[in-house]
């Protein structure tokens, strides 16, 4: 406890604003977001950008087809080319304009030699990094052009990590080298770039699947700050998906582990990663929409509830199943331990874990996505002998704080599942969620039933939460 609070009275007044691709796509989407900075930041802020609309999907375009069809490359080039410039030349006046446009000019020419190089991982790094200081360089200058004063950072100037399926940021040596710059640039708004850090060879790091989040949240601790706001196409966090369900509402706040869980369930709009950084911090998020930012938002606070029951429904409609066979010589507590720290260390942990000791069997549940990567890897460890990947799965998942213990919820829950193909169902040790894994890809129908069955429109969510 008191090292929190030491902690606490060591961040500065400031706060982060993290925008991503979408925020960025176009010269109505930089205006969109000055408007915002002029509403909703002040000196000493920091903002951390990913690249421009599609630009990191261009830049892996171009490098894959600059191996293969030189005709289609130099296409994509000029895509690129032309889509950076008119930002450029869209949101600058004729000095800064010629600044800004010369610094990507010698960029994309440097980039250019690199691709026609053998393609590594640090050329690969080097060239899908340059998205996001693109838009960085582009967004300081608009602030400026907005007489809001401003400085942009790579961050490879702070941000240190090693090369990794998951690459995670070195806090005790990245701390130091951000304080350095805050203290050169006081009263900025500094502009950072997400995705990208560097290694002590000083090559490129990418920062992975959700890399621009989770680098936010990251130079978020760093720097000290009190909140997070994360700017997105989507006001926050719903009962239900929205596109799923009508009368999904949006929740005003979420306790930090209900956040967590759902981040670990694989949701578009939280990432596991994203919340990893400020889980032992007494920093808030905030998730709001870039183009309707009254419209509402969602607090991702560590706060403590008295109410225990369903906050949210989610599913997912695409789940591998990766089985472990052991053999019968083999001891299956020892070798499910070894596996799960295995896991853990790879950053690899499955949604759901189905174990039989009876059948020596343990089951992993994965999206279709993580599922190639995570059976490639436990392919070469040795002591697994009998590895399947089997198809056609999916979830549905009530979360709330205590729902483990609420007997309506489980009642419903149960009963709506009972003619359904349901492998198994799984409650988590924390009581937080009940995963039902299901042999069917089509769980559409069951979230509309589920939502019904288990929330009322007149519901005051403020009710159950103890501040």
């Amino acid at each position: 406890m008191n090292k929190m609070i030491k902690r606490e009275t060591k961040f500065h007044c400031h706060q982060l604003h993290k925008f991503g691709g979408s925020s960025l796509a176009n010269i109505e989407c930089y205006q969109r977001v000055i408007n915002i900075i002029t509403n909703y930041s002040k000196p000493g802020d920091l903002i951390v950008v990913s690249a421009s609309g599609n630009t990191t999907n261009q830049l892996i375009n171009w490098l894959k087809l600059s191996q293969t069809n030189h005709i289609l490359a130099y296409q994509e080039y000029k895509s690129i080319l032309s889509y950076q410039i008119n930002l450029i030349i869209g949101l600058l006046s004729n000095k800064k304009r010629q600044i800004v446009k010369l610094a990507f000019l010698s960029d994309i020419d440097k980039l250019k030699t690199l691709i026609h190089k053998s393609i590594n991982n640090d050329i690969y790094a080097e060239v899908v990094g340059h998205g996001e200081i693109w838009s960085a360089r582009l967004m300081s200058a608009v602030l400026e052009e907005y007489n809001l004063p401003s400085h942009w950072l790579d961050a490879r100037l702070f941000l240190r990590a090693e090369f990794a399926a998951q690459p995670k940021i070195n806090e005790i040596i990245s701390r130091p080298l951000l304080h350095k710059l805050l203290k050169r640039y006081p009263n900025k708004i500094l502009v950072v770039t997400g995705f990208i850090a560097q290694n002590r060879q000083g090559k490129t790091i990418l920062l992975g699947r959700n890399g621009s989040d989770y680098s936010a949240t990251q130079v978020g601790v760093l720097a000290e700050v009190n909140k997070i706001t994360i700017w997105s196409d989507v006001a926050g966090i719903y009962s239900a998906d929205p596109s799923k369900v009508k009368n999904a509402y949006l929740l005003p706040l979420l306790r930090f582990d209900e956040a967590i869980e759902l981040a670990r369930l694989n949701t578009p709009i939280l990432h596991a990663r994203t919340l990893q950084p400020i889980s032992v911090t007494n920093i808030n998020i905030q998730l709001r929409c870039y183009y309707k930012p009254e419209y509402g938002s969602t607090k991702i606070a560590h706060i403590l509830s008295l109410g225990t029951g369903v906050k949210i429904i989610t599913s997912h409609d695409d789940i591998c199943l990766i089985e472990l066979t052991l053999t019968k010589k083999q001891n299956f507590n020892q070798t499910y331990k070894f596996i799960n720290l295995f896991l853990k260390q790879t950053q690899l942990q499955p949604l759901v874990v189905n174990l039989n000791l009876n059948k020596k069997t343990i089951k992993l549940y994965y999206t279709s996505e993580v599922a190639v990567n995570a059976i490639s890897i436990l392919q070469n460890v040795t002591i697994i002998k009998n590895l399947s990947l089997y198809y056609h799965f999916s979830f549905i998942a009530l979360i709330g704080a205590g729902i483990g213990k609420n007997p309506l919820n489980n009642y419903y829950f149960h009963k709506q599942l009972k003619n359904q193909p349901v492998e198994f169902i799984w409650h988590s040790e924390e009581k937080i969620s009940i995963i039902a894994i299901l042999r069917t890809t089509q769980t559409s129908h069951l979230v509309k039933i589920l939502h019904k069955s288990l929330f009322k429109i007149e519901k005051i969510l403020d009710s159950s939460y103890f501040i």
